[in-house]
């Protein structure tokens, strides 16, 4: 059995880092339930923590603090990027282009936004689907001609569930059709 005093102070729930309350039993002499009283989020990350205050009824303590981590959503797929365009080594006959990304499934958008890359760097607004699945990048100054631009969209991008690509996503192209500035 367990001191159930110093177990249940040394028992955490956070929720995306902050603590959650709820209410705490014991049906059991070793066994803590904690029922929140807010509901888990599907898109938000949980840690249970356990710290080496708990004691069991002899006086012993953990060794170090127990710590785990995990997501109430059931959605464990990682989303996929299903184009970007202007598509790899393209010309584009503008200076000006959209560069759209399309998604697999609805995005975090911020994670989007915060994972995109234009290389060179050029100014530019977001714009996102209703759905959440498209963004496309409307750049706000022009694109040098003939030089190889790169749109990438890294690994930490994420869906709705917190599942990230995984791996970065990149398409280059060039602005100009011709050798010749228009």
């Amino acid at each position: 059995s367990v001191n159930r005093e110093l177990t249940r102070r040394a028992f955490s729930l956070l929720e995306d880092g902050e603590e959650m309350q709820g209410i705490v039993s014991w049906p059991e002499s070793d066994h803590l339930v904690v029922k929140p009283y807010s509901h888990l989020k599907g898109t938000a990350t949980y840690l249970i923590k356990v710290t080496t205050l708990a004691e069991d009824s002899d006086g012993n303590s953990l060794e170090d603090d127990f710590l785990h981590t995990f997501r109430s959503s059931a959605d464990k797929e990682r989303p996929r990027v299903a184009s970007i365009l202007p598509g790899a080594n393209s010309s584009v006959a503008v200076v000006r282009p959209s560069i759209t990304v399309t998604f697999s499934e609805p995005m975090d958008v911020t994670s989007v936004i915060n994972a995109f890359r234009l290389k060179p760097d050029a100014g530019g607004i977001f714009q996102e689907s209703a759905d959440s699945k498209t963004f496309s990048y409307i750049l706000t100054e022009d694109l040098e001609w003939q030089t190889r631009y790169s749109a990438e969209i890294g690994e930490e991008a994420k869906d709705l569930s917190g599942n990230t690509l995984g791996t970065a996503n990149e398409a280059s192209f060039f602005p100009g059709m011709e050798s010749v500035k228009p």
